[in-house]
């Protein structure tokens, strides 16, 4: 199930760069901002689409470029997010 769910909020997460950014993901694991996919500006723009997509808040404490480095590392820190309301 929990794979389920991963694989979910990572076909997600892909779909949010494309129709957000505009931009395609390669893979899970491409460090998204030495491939110049993220900057600082698409950064928010993403943080704001995964806080309305998810209905999660991203904390400032969360708030570290690792956890947004590529694409597994993003899906981590929403399920982190949802695991309460799913408990």
């Amino acid at each position: 199930m929990r794979e389920n769910e991963q694989k979910r909020v990572r076909d997600q997460v892909v779909s949010l760069f494309s129709s957000v950014l505009h931009v395609d993901v390669p893979s899970g694991g491409v460090d998204l901002f030495e491939a110049g996919i993220l900057d600082s500006q698409n950064l928010v723009d993403l943080l704001l689409s995964i806080e309305q997509q998810f209905e999660i808040e991203i904390l400032l404490h969360d708030f570290e470029l690792d956890n947004f480095r590529c694409v597994d590392k993003i899906t981590s820190l929403i399920l982190e997010h949802q695991a309460p309301k799913h408990a």
